[in-house]
């Protein structure tokens, strides 16, 4: 009889062992099957990221592309500006230069107030301090001795009527 509990009992033992592997094994394939379900899942979700990606990768191409010529356009729009001020920049220093001469130009600086870079702000009533042209005598054509360095733009010079002769 007690070969027969023995048996039984290690036909139990044996069945618990069984069991707990099995178990085990159930467990390992449970764990498995969900983690290539999770991967799968992940893919997908990685596979939209990646395309989303790829999206703003070329918008930024794109842009960086705009942005590229627009710094061109700037540039060129810089130096036309650059070149632009120093042609006025010259134009006024010559309206100054002649403005020591020439009463219309001195008119012209006075009224839109145009001097030198780094000159003092003339009297606002420096006009009424002056007595008028006509009051002095002096007539209102151009002085006949234009200064060697000072350019006469060559639309005032043939604006300028020929003078009549004294009599």
């Amino acid at each position: 009889m007690e070969d027969i509990r023995e048996e039984r009992a290690s036909k139990g033992a044996n069945l618990g062992i069984y069991f707990a592997v099995v178990a085990l094994a159930a467990a390992a394939l449970v764990f498995v099957l969900t983690q290539v379900r999770v991967s799968l899942l992940e893919q997908t979700l990685l596979d939209a990221q990646r395309g989303i990606i790829a999206k703003r990768v070329a918008e930024l191409k794109g842009n960086l592309s705009q942005i590229e010529t627009d710094v061109v356009t700037r540039e060129e729009q810089i130096k036309k500006a650059t070149a632009t001020e120093a042609r006025y920049a010259a134009f006024l220093s010559e309206l100054l230069e002649l403005s020591k001469t020439d009463i219309d130009a001195r008119t012209v600086t006075q009224k839109w107030k145009i001097q030198a870079a780094g000159a003092e702000t003339p009297v606002a009533n420096a006009s009424a301090a002056k007595p008028s042209a006509t009051a002095t005598g002096e007539s209102r054509e151009p002085v006949k001795e234009v200064p060697k360095d000072v350019k006469v733009p060559k639309a005032a010079s043939s604006e300028v009527p020929p003078k009549a002769k004294a009599p």
